[in-house]
């Protein structure tokens, strides 16, 4: 059996259960996962922020939407993404082009959400592999990066405890670890 470890940034605790401090064992329920099935994720049609998502996504794509409009929206959906607003405003004073979202990530919520799934061939995966979630993450909620790790061999699960989908701004010094460990 292949073991499995996982690193918090706190405790040893997955949505509230202590698991063993050598990472052994399950840590799911055995369900299958689906983004568009986990009411944690903005892109599930039963996450509270769902519509929101949506209409700012809609807004952002129509041409109309004036500038400062636009600013508001894109602002709002960032702060979707993060633990703390003061995470997010010191993620504003980086520089980023911001179209890495746009296109790529309608077509996902629009087509993506409802078929995209590569579980069985995160089982051909045989290299060691470095998984990290944000406890938080509204968009791709721990659950996933859970099972990420349980399917994939010689995977090592990092969870970031003050994060939501940005630990590399949310905890850059602990992100900053992590990365230093897989090199």
């Amino acid at each position: 059996m292949t073991e499995r470890v996982i690193e918090t940034t706190e405790d040893q605790s997955i949505d509230g259960k202590k698991r063993r401090s050598d990472g052994k064992g399950p840590r799911n329920d055995g369900k299958s996962t689906r983004i568009d099935g986990k009411k944690r994720s903005i892109y599930c049609a039963e996450n509270k922020h769902f519509n929101r998502i949506v209409e700012i996504m809609d807004l952002l794509n129509n041409p109309d939407t004036v500038r400062k409009e636009r600013q508001k929206l894109s602002y709002e959906r960032a702060l979707m993404s993060y633990h703390s607003e003061e995470k997010l405003k010191l993620a504003t004073t980086r520089p980023n082009s911001g179209r890495t979202v746009g296109k790529n990530l309608d077509y996902f919520r629009k087509v993506l959400v409802n078929s995209f799934d590569i579980r069985e061939r995160l089982k051909s995966i045989h290299i060691p592999t470095y998984i990290f979630a944000g406890r938080y993450d509204a968009q791709c909620p721990v659950e996933f990066g859970i099972e990420i790790a349980d399917l994939t061999p010689n995977a090592k699960l990092t969870i970031f405890e003050h994060s939501n989908h940005n630990p590399f701004i949310e905890e850059e010094e602990a992100f900053n670890e992590f990365v230093q460990l897989t090199i």
